[in-house]
């Protein structure tokens, strides 16, 4: 047989070699962003009782994607805590506060799956009529991204 006469047997050979064959490796899994928000919970330490009536506000929040700390623009932003104690800073809420927060296109804070964007802290001011005023930081990470914080006050 001579040589040039392989090429096309060649060829075919190589086409159904290929037939059948599967990628059997697992795909790099997509990680997407993922909504940002914020329960606290304040409570009394001594009696371990909730305090409803307390109000909460975000001072301002530090960004890991931007190194910056962007402060509440408003300075009287408060939310008071319900009969349970709590306030819920929703992802829309945070969002409006104007922190910082990436948002997604409804105006809602979400956190980044970027390793240089996916953490932030948040710090709080929790004050109550004749008890005064505490800080507490709060961190939120892609990882966890909804986040319950119990501040004894």
């Amino acid at each position: 047989m001579r040589p040039h006469a392989l090429i096309p047997l060649l060829l075919v050979t190589l086409v159904l070699s290929g037939c059948g064959r599967r990628n059997h490796s697992n795909p790099k899994p997509v990680a997407y962003d993922r909504l940002a928000s914020l329960v606290i919970e304040v409570y009394d330490p001594d009696t371990n009782s909730v305090w409803e009536g307390v109000s909460v506000r975000i001072v301002e929040v530090e960004h890991e994607w931007s190194g910056r700390v962007v402060p509440n623009p408003i300075e009287d932003d408060w939310y008071v805590t319900g009969r349970d104690g709590t306030i819920e800073f929703t992802p829309k809420l945070l969002g409006m506060t104007n922190v910082g927060f990436f948002e997604d296109p409804f105006g809602r804070a979400v956190m980044s799956p970027d390793l240089d964007q996916d953490e932030a802290i948040v710090l709080i001011e929790v004050y109550g009529e004749g008890l005064g005023s505490a800080f507490w930081e709060i961190d939120i990470s892609w990882d966890r991204p909804e986040v319950y914080a119990e501040i004894p006050f």
